[in-house]
């Protein structure tokens, strides 16, 4: 596991600046006097910026399946040199439950 979590730690602070995004836009829409962290809420959304963060939550997570992926191939090819074969490759349910873990 130890392969995995520099990918895990990458998506998951994607994960963290995006939800900060949406929680400013919902704090602007339902005229929310403060956010959680303290901060004042916008006094304006751009829909451009919006678009820019779920590209880049897009790219997290296309990122984070490439880079878990051979994280695990390392680890499997490693961890086989010696003895028999065991396929330790995650299925798409791994990966969808890693996103969610905080």
């Amino acid at each position: 596991m130890e392969r995995v979590s520099r990918p895990v730690r990458d998506l998951q602070e994607k994960i963290d600046r995006t939800v900060d995004v949406i929680s400013s836009c919902l704090a602007y829409c339902y005229d929310v006097p403060k956010l959680p962290d303290g901060s004042r809420p916008p006094k304006g959304i751009k829909l451009e910026e919006i678009d820019i963060w779920a590209d880049a939550l897009t790219s997290a997570i296309a990122e984070f399946d490439r880079d878990s992926e051979s994280a695990f191939e390392g680890a499997a090819s490693i961890q086989n040199l010696d003895g028999p074969q065991i396929d330790i490759m995650p299925r798409v349910e791994t990966f969808l439950i890693s996103s969610f873990y905080s």
